[in-house]
């Protein structure tokens, strides 16, 4: 019931955020989960889940949160989706204003107009693997 999908929820949560390792200097393989810099990352710590009472399901994954392309581009727009599947963004000018008219933060040593590519580091699917094998036992039991 209910109960089984926030205990499952709350292990999705742990899970993803325990695939985040942390190292400030290598940088993660291709293929594997992102690196971040300190435990207290905002990629890590914004992976959050919600519970759907009525379609009795449960979400698991990261709030969205910085904007790396422009809405009308193709490709990952946001950061996590970006580490997921990999891409291209383009380098920001300092003082570029984004859909809301925000100031953009500038990545450290971004040159505007450069072509940033980055190979996919899947996280979500390995985390809904395991969470999924957990959902399981948690509805039987």
């Amino acid at each position: 019931g209910l109960r089984a999908l926030f205990k499952s929820g709350g292990y999705g949560q742990t899970t993803m955020r325990n695939l985040f390792r942390v190292s400030k200097k290598k940088v993660s393989e291709p293929g594997n989960p992102p690196k971040v810099r300190g435990s207290n990352s905002p990629l890590k710590r914004l992976v959050a889940f919600a519970v759907d009472g009525r379609a009795q399901s449960v979400i698991v994954g990261p709030i969205i949160h910085r904007q790396v392309m422009p809405p009308q581009s193709t490709g990952p727009q946001t950061v996590p989706e970006l580490l997921e599947h990999g891409g291209v963004r383009t380098g920001r000018a300092a003082g570029q204003r984004g859909a809301r008219g925000r100031a953009l933060k500038v990545g450290r040593g971004d040159v505007a107009g450069k072509k940033y590519h980055y190979k996919p580091r899947p996280y979500v699917g390995r985390s809904r693997d395991v969470t999924a094998k957990k959902l399981l036992e948690l509805m039987k039991g």
